[in-house]
């Protein structure tokens, strides 16, 4: 049975994440905050219970596997630099969240729950699953740090699990603390802009142009590969992050006044815009 949206988001996240559809088995129950260790990604804080063994790390992704005789439970913590409004998040965030589980084969999705945390933005999804071969049911929770980064938690137990681990991923996620992040140092005042010269390219706008195809060069090379269906979970937030660029890049050509454009910085404009064109296509041909 779906839970009631009609709660106050602080309840509904302690009803997800303490809550759980584990069925009968018993809760693993490992948690204790004095001894588990600290584990620490981008500026966020939460403690792991000692059962988790770290499997594998790259960049901020870390993953866990729990084994009890055989392999039970895996839980991932990530995060990826998205410079995203809460307004965005809340309109995509089951896109969102069904995007970053596109790695399993997803058999069933409850709905997708907007709650808060720690002063940011979330949005919680418990699904069922087939991953590495086996069936079994999970929980994906991501909160947006505005501006600056989404977090990613994720926990997969296997239908052969003998314990239940959705209270214990609860406790993981209600001892998470944002950390300070360092001031960003300001960005000097740039210099009046002098009237471009006849025949000479606009510097900013070929600084942006060549910027903006220079990321489609990257985001076709990793389309080719992500296009294979063996991504994993960190291609996933990878992908995430491609189409968040792309969408500032496009925003940033777009408001271009092609009106206004010398006929110099119209040609530089055109002939890239094309060429990215062309490259996009290339990207989903």
């Amino acid at each position: 049975m779906k839970k009631s949206l009609l709660i106050p988001a602080w309840v509904l996240l302690a009803v997800l994440l303490l809550g759980g559809c584990g069925g009968a088995r018993k809760d693993r129950n490992g948690y204790n905050p004095i001894t588990n260790r600290s584990v620490e990604i981008a500026f966020l804080r939460c403690r792991v219970p000692d059962y988790f063994e770290e499997a594998s790390t790259k960049g901020e992704a870390k993953v866990y596997v729990s084994k009890n005789n055989t392999e039970e439970a895996l839980l991932l913590l990530n995060a990826v630099d998205v410079s995203i409004a809460d307004a965005k998040f809340i309109t995509y965030k089951e896109e969102l969240l069904k995007e970053l589980l596109s790695g399993m084969e997803l058999r069933t999705t409850e709905d997708v729950k907007t709650t808060s945390f720690a002063g940011m933005t979330g949005a919680a999804m418990d699904f069922t699953a087939r991953y590495d071969g086996r069936l079994g049911e999970g929980r994906i929770v991501c909160l947006n740090r505005p501006d600056t980064r989404i977090y990613c938690a994720l926990v997969f137990q296997f239908n052969l699990s003998e314990y239940d681990y959705f209270p214990d991923f609860g406790r993981i996620l209600a001892s998470a603390e944002l950390l300070p992040e360092p001031t960003p140092t300001p960005e000097p005042t740039p210099e009046p802009k002098s009237e471009n010269a006849s025949g000479t390219v606009d510097p900013d706008l070929k600084a942006m142009l060549d910027e903006y195809e220079a990321f489609v060069d990257e985001y076709v090379k990793f389309m080719k590969s992500y296009s294979t269906g063996s991504a994993g979970m960190n291609d996933m937030m990878k992908y995430l992050n491609f189409l968040s660029k792309y969408a500032d890049f496009a925003e940033k050509a777009d408001a271009v006044d092609e009106k206004n454009l010398s006929d110099a910085d119209y040609l530089y404009y055109s002939q890239a815009m094309l060429r990215i064109s062309q490259k996009l296509l290339e990207a989903v041909g």
